[in-house]
């Protein structure tokens, strides 16, 4: 009797693009030991935070290190250039996109 057999690697892709005003970026997912490294920054950005604030210096360690996923598609722009003159909303969109992106859940 066979078992069945998972195959987890086939058509999974390395990431996925946005656009941010006519400019495509692309977002790689990150591996679980990167995952590991964002979890362990966000837990001590919060065990360090004062009156339940994480302060602006752990948030931009954090954002950094997500920007750090995303790479220009054919121009030079950085996405924190990019993000500098967006409004909440726009960013409130991205936090979402990646939210939705990097569950583990279904």
């Amino acid at each position: 009797m066979s078992q069945k057999m998972y195959n987890l690697t086939d058509n999974v892709n390395d990431g996925f693009n946005f656009d941010v005003r006519g400019k495509v970026f692309f977002m790689k997912y990150p591996t679980t030991e990167e995952i590991e490294e964002l979890n362990r920054m966000t837990e001590e950005s919060k065990s360090s935070a004062k009156d339940g604030e994480v302060s602006l210096e752990e948030n931009q360690k954090v954002q950094e290190y997500m920007y750090s996923f995303i790479t220009p598609v054919d121009h030079d722009t950085p996405i924190r250039d990019a993000m500098k003159t967006e409004n909440l909303k726009v960013l409130q969109r991205f936090n979402a996109m990646v939210k939705a992106e990097f569950s583990v859940g279904d």
